[in-house]
């Protein structure tokens, strides 16, 4: 009788051990997927950032703003920088910014990123930091790239990062159609949904996270 109380006791201990070494795992999140655990919001009409352009037509900047979790605090702010193509041979680039997609997280939010280095001479490189572009079904919860609130607007594509010989734009610059973002607010995995077929008027579709 001894014997089997001692190895009962040895069984439980192994078992709660083995419990602590190895922790539940999350259900995995992927980009577009929700279901009723979801905090899922769909903007109906889709909504598009807004562009007000210079007296002299040239130059254009709109903004727009989310509240994730709608507690009453934004939680991200868009901005889109254009320039009117058609006076491109009017306008000095050194003076009005060359057009850009940025996002700037606030509140604990932090978004999938990837890094891009360009050679700058002397064998010397520069990273530039993009907000990923994923697909429908992307697997969210398992990336290890993020940038956060503390870092500053990030950007989704740039058509001058940095002053390089031969940028990248980013990939968002040529993901026409639906992509995804990758967010993590509070440490709850989700996404948001931007039709992207015309990248100088991105509309956002909707977006979910984790409860």
């Amino acid at each position: 009788m001894k014997t089997i109380g001692t190895i009962s006791i040895l069984i439980l201990l192994m078992l709660s051990y083995s419990c602590r070494k190895n922790p539940t795992v999350q259900n995995p999140v992927y980009a577009g997927k929700y279901d009723d655990t979801y905090n899922y919001i769909k903007f109906s009409p889709v909504k598009n950032i807004q562009i007000k352009w210079d007296s002299l037509n040239f130059y254009g900047f709109g903004s727009d703003s989310i509240d994730l979790d709608q507690d009453g605090i934004f939680d991200m702010i868009f901005e889109l920088a254009l320039i009117n193509e058609d006076s491109l041979h009017l306008i000095d680039e050194f003076t009005f910014p060359l057009p850009y997609f940025a996002i700037t997280p606030k509140n604990q939010l932090d978004l999938s990123c990837y890094y891009e280095y360009f050679y700058v001479g002397l064998n010397q490189t520069v990273k530039v930091e993009f907000l990923e572009s994923l697909s429908y079904n992307d697997r969210i919860d398992t990336i290890t790239n993020w940038l956060s609130s503390t870092d500053g607007k990030q950007l989704m594509w740039d058509t001058n990062p940095g002053f390089f010989i031969d940028p990248s734009f980013g990939k968002w610059y040529d993901a026409v159609g639906n992509y995804y973002l990758g967010i993590r607010i509070n440490g709850k995995y989700g996404w948001i949904e931007i039709d992207n077929a015309n990248r100088f008027d991105p509309l956002i579709k909707s977006y979910a996270f984790t409860h």
